[in-house]
């Protein structure tokens, strides 16, 4: 079954970055993401003035836990205030979430296979998805970076909104 090999196959990957890139998860560490209208994004993970690692990035989406909402990123006007700049390049992975969706064979007999991609496609193609449990949003994320074959994915909780926004990093290069 189709279902039942992404889902396994993506939380098995999920746990690996996890726990391979566990000690760059720590509040000291600071994530400076960088965009020009000319350059693909760029991050660099930095504790104090040191650079940990740096690679290029893509803003996933935002999960709130006042409403337990998760807004896509490609759903959320994304401009970098420091530079002043919209990033338009902002939807090039949820454009290889979407056509992977959308390449999927479901064999339409089947009930199962027909739920799942029911259940998929509500998932990826709505602009905001309500998390009635803790594990669909890690479902959710573990599914983004199997699909887009990401090195991890870096949360940053902002304490204020009580919101937590998601980013994919790729290419990471450890220094």
């Amino acid at each position: 079954m189709q279902q039942d090999n992404l889902i396994y196959s993506s939380f098995i990957e999920y746990d690996k970055k996890k726990i391979k890139y566990k000690k760059y998860y720590n509040k000291n560490n600071k994530l400076i993401l960088n965009y020009s209208n000319n350059d693909l994004p760029f991050f660099e993970l930095k504790k104090d003035d040191k650079i940990l690692m740096k690679g290029d990035y893509n803003f996933i989406g935002v999960f709130s836990k006042i409403n337990n909402k998760f807004q896509w990123g490609w759903d959320i006007l994304y401009l970098n205030t420091k530079k002043n700049v919209f990033m338009k390049n902002n939807t090039y992975y949820i454009r290889k979430i979407i056509n992977y969706i959308f390449d999927l064979n479901i064999n339409a007999k089947n009930i199962e296979e027909l739920i799942f991609y029911y259940d998929i496609k509500n998932m990826f193609l709505h602009n905001i998805i309500i998390i009635e449990n803790p594990i669909q949003l890690e479902q959710l994320l573990a599914i983004t970076l199997y699909i887009t074959k990401s090195d991890l994915i870096y949360k940053i909780y902002n304490v204020e909104g009580n919101y937590t926004e998601y980013y994919l990093l790729r290419n990471v290069k450890i220094l």
